[in-house]
Order: structure tokens, then C-alpha cells, then sequence
């Protein structure tokens, strides 16, 4: 009989440790909340033409260095802007310096400028590809390098009789 017993609460103990246990994972189940989607509403998407100050363009642009730059650079960026020299593919010349550059939010690997009206044509004038160059945001002063105009000088020799 004392067998029986120990048996019989043995039993009772793995009943109430299944019980215990299924109990436990139901309330778990149940104080989760399952909140119905909430209905989206469908906003309008914003387009970049709606976003480019007045007075400005945004210049798309072919980077030479676009590989490396998508890696390094968020939405924006300030750059200097070089051409490229043709059998080398080297920064040749500095044409834009701490220029706003921005990624394409449609396709990352392509970039724009954003300039004023009066800085567009000092990039278009250069054929491109470019090579660009990140720079220090905090320093907020753009410039464009003026041309030098090489002034050739000639020098004439006379002979005095």
C-alpha cells in the first residue's frame, strides 16, 4: 500500500506540474496584445523637384569615385568637385569647392548637385566624369575657383640702327 501511495502522489505531481505549467503558457498567450494593423493611409511621396530652394538647381552628376562615396556618405554631403584628367582618370582640376552633394533617394549609386543659379554653369562648362572629394560639414563657406587668365606676354626685339 505505501507503494501505491507514493505512486499515486508522484503522479499527482507531474498532473500539477503539467497543469501548472499549460496554465502558465495560456495566460503568457492571452496578456499578449494583438493590435489589428492600423490603416495606413496612403501619403503623398514628396518629390525632390518639390524640395530644391528657390534660386537653385540640382545638377546630376557622373562620379568617377560613386562606389566609394555611397559607401561613405548619407542622404548629403559636402564635396570638392574635380575633373578628370582623360588617359589617367586622375583628379585633374579643382572646379566646385565644398559643394552640396546628394544622393539620388531612388537609386543610391547617383548624385546630384545642388547649386545656385549662378554656380551652374561654372560645372557645365567642365565635361565630366568628375571626382569629388568629402569634406568637413561644419565649415558651411563654398566657393568656386575663378579662372586665371594666363596672360601671354610677348616680348619683341628690335634692333636700333
Amino acid at each position: 500500500m505505501n507503494s501505491k501511495l507514493k505512486e499515486l502522489i508522484k503522479n499527482e505531481k507531474v498532473r500539477f506540474t503539467a497543469v501548472f505549467i499549460m496554465l502558465g503558457l495560456i495566460s503568457f498567450l492571452f496578456s499578449q496584445k494583438t493590435e489589428a494593423p492600423a490603416e495606413q493611409t496612403p501619403q503623398k511621396q514628396v518629390e525632390v523637384d518639390e524640395l530644391i530652394p528657390e534660386g537653385y538647381f540640382l545638377l546630376p552628376l557622373e562620379l568617377t569615385n560613386r562606389e566609394a562615396l555611397v559607401s561613405m556618405i548619407g542622404d548629403t554631403s559636402i564635396v570638392d568637385l574635380f575633373t578628370i584628367h582623360p588617359q589617367t582618370l586622375n583628379p585633374q582640376k579643382k572646379i566646385a569647392s565644398r559643394v552640396k552633394l546628394i544622393k539620388s533617394p531612388k537609386n543610391p549609386d547617383q548624385f546630384a548637385l545642388l547649386l545656385e543659379e549662378s554656380n551652374t554653369m561654372d560645372i557645365l562648362k567642365h565635361s565630366g566624369p568628375y571626382f569629388a572629394t568629402i569634406q568637413n560639414r561644419k565649415n558651411r563657406k563654398s566657393a568656386f575657383p575663378k579662372n586665371r587668365q594666363d596672360s601671354n606676354v610677348q616680348v619683341n626685339y628690335q634692333e636700333e640702327l
